[in-house]
């Protein structure tokens, strides 16, 4: 994950739920940061909100 990357995701609204698509139970995501990515403030921040993102997305 670069630097830019991450920050830039963060800060536009570029993730944004698909709508229509069909809920699916049963599956579960994993988000990995190397050991050079946890150093990196980018990408903990990156971390920090898809988690926020997906717990908010799990408990609507």
């Amino acid at each position: 994950m670069s630097n830019i990357l991450s920050s830039t995701t963060v800060q536009q609204p570029w993730l944004l739920p698909m709508e229509n698509l069909p809920k699916v139970t049963g599956y579960s995501y994993s988000l990995r940061l190397s050991r050079h990515a946890k150093n990196n403030h980018a990408a903990r921040n990156f971390s920090k909100w898809m988690k926020k993102a997906m717990q908010s997305e799990a408990s609507s």
